[in-house]
């Protein structure tokens, strides 16, 4: 795993956004964990605007987003 800190913006959107501080190649399970958030069963995760999961490992300056997932017709 790479040393060092990395900082990711992390929120559920719409909604308040927070930088967190943790472990340069750290995952987004481990980030949520930091940040006091879960994700629902109805729920998704972007990174940058594209879809993500609980094991993409991260490298900082990320911007990652729980959004709804939307059911189409």
């Amino acid at each position: 795993m790479p040393t060092g800190q990395i900082f990711v913006r992390v929120g559920r959107y719409p909604g308040a956004v927070q930088e967190v501080g943790l472990a340069a190649g750290s995952t987004i399970a481990q980030l949520l964990e930091l940040a006091g958030l879960t994700l629902g069963a109805q729920e998704a995760i972007e990174i940058n605007g594209s879809r993500g999961n609980m094991q993409t490992t991260l490298r900082g300056d990320e911007s990652v987003s729980i959004i709804t997932n939307i059911k189409g017709n």
